[in-house]
């Protein structure tokens, strides 16, 4: 400063040393006012999503400074203290933009912008409630990007009742089938599930698991005998004599058998097996005449012309019931519940109802449908019944049960038509 004053007092033109002081005093006050300018800047910390910037500067608030950044600040973006704060000296400004994410919940999807550093950070801020049995994709630890999609899927709570007990699980699968893998509950191929394994998992859903079994049982029942009557010239009439004793035959009955947790519901004979064949019972019925009934018959035919009408009507009740027709018929038993029965005869008597109902199965050409009958060991019947296997000589009695009808076999009988 010294020299420039000594300068002014060598100058030789008054008017150059006015110029050369105006010069000197300017450049001073731009010297002093820069100073003062500096002097009076604030120091401001700014942190950017993780960048930190240190600036000084002479803008009054927040928004002012950001602007002078080339920083365009959207509503969603995060600022602290608030853009609207005075600048101080040693503030720390905090920026973080908000960045574009797409969320899809179930079927609704929706566009946010998030100020988030984390997928399990926007769900919670969104009010959700992760669970670690949730689909979340990507993983909650991911970061958050701009135009990012986030797919989330919250668990429900699912009850589940199989093999004797209850559970309940979570579970954010779409399908019962998938719901069943996820909980590593095994489905056998005939094993039933309600609802359908294509029902869609929702809350408060209850799945039941049904055990279906199908297993095999095989019932042995004896089959009866038939007995077969030879005629036999060395025996007298009337003479029957047994050649060989009858034996009961043995057969096994497969049924398929369907159960429930356990339970049978269903039963089906799928195959008859012959174990044992039956044999017949040999009875030989004598034909030989007797001599003395040949003699009485001859008698009687002498005195056929000499026999007064007023002798043939002292008894015309005991003539009358001498007069009554007898067979010797082979006879069996069956039941209303019969393979193959329904129950309801061939003219139309319902023995579902009827258990104990004495009626017989005839060939009609032998016994007219509708007579009524004594059958020896059964009692009073009516022929109301057909068969395929009744034809000729032989009947078929209805009894109450299987059983009974198991118990009477096959046997020969005297039928005596009534009227």
């Amino acid at each position: 400063m010294s020299q420039m004053f000594n300068r002014l007092r060598t100058a030789r033109h008054p008017a150059s040393r006015r110029a050369y002081i105006a010069v000197i005093l300017f450049s001073a006050i731009i010297l002093i006012f820069f100073g003062m300018s500096e002097m009076t800047k604030k120091e401001v910390t700014v942190n950017s999503g993780g960048d930190v910037l240190t600036v000084q500067t002479h803008e009054n608030t927040v928004e002012e400074l950001l602007a002078g950044l080339d920083i365009e600040i959207k509503d969603q973006d995060l600022v602290e203290p608030s853009i609207h704060t005075e600048l101080v000296s040693d503030m720390e400004i905090v920026y973080q933009k908000a960045e574009k994410v797409t969320v899809n919940v179930g079927n609704e999807v929706k566009a946010v912008y998030t100020t988030e550093k984390t997928v399990h950070e926007l769900l919670q801020d969104l009010g959700y409630t992760y669970r670690d049995e949730d689909h979340l994709i990507p993983a909650g630890e991911s970061p958050i990007e701009e135009d990012l999609s986030v797919y989330y899927t919250p668990a429900v709570e699912v009850k589940i009742a199989f093999d004797g007990k209850e559970e309940s699980h979570w579970s954010a699968s779409a399908t019962v089938a998938d719901f069943l893998k996820e909980a590593n509950v095994t489905i056998g191929d005939d094993d039933l599930v309600q609802p359908g394994l294509n029902e869609e998992l929702h809350e408060g859903l209850s799945v039941q698991l049904v055990r279906v079994e199908k297993v095999t049982d095989v019932i042995e029942e004896t089959t009866a005998y038939e007995t077969v009557r030879e005629d036999d010239d060395e025996l007298n009439e009337g003479v029957e004599r047994v050649v060989e004793q009858g034996e009961r035959g043995q057969r096994g009955l497969h049924y398929s058998i369907t159960l429930e947790d356990g339970v049978e519901v269903a039963r089906e004979l799928v195959k008859t097996e012959v174990l044992s064949d039956a044999k017949d019972r040999v009875v030989a019925v004598g034909t030989k005449p007797e001599q003395a009934k040949q003699y009485v018959s001859e008698t009687r035919t002498a005195n056929e012309n000499v026999t007064q009408t007023s002798s043939q009507e002292s008894a015309p009740s005991e003539a009358k019931e001498n007069n009554k027709k007898t067979m010797q018929m082979a006879a069996t038993a069956y039941t209303a519940e019969c393979d193959g029965c329904s129950g309801v005869t061939a003219t139309g008597i319902d023995l579902n109802n009827n258990r104990n109902q004495k009626i017989i199965a005839v060939d009609p050409s032998v016994i007219p449908l509708g007579t009524r009958v004594h059958v020896e060991g059964y009692g009073e019947a009516i022929a109301g019944d057909t068969g395929g296997a009744i034809k000729g000589n032989k009947i078929d009695l209805h009894v109450a049960t299987k059983e009974e009808a198991t118990r009477f076999g096959r046997k020969t009988v005297a039928v005596t038509i009534l009227e």
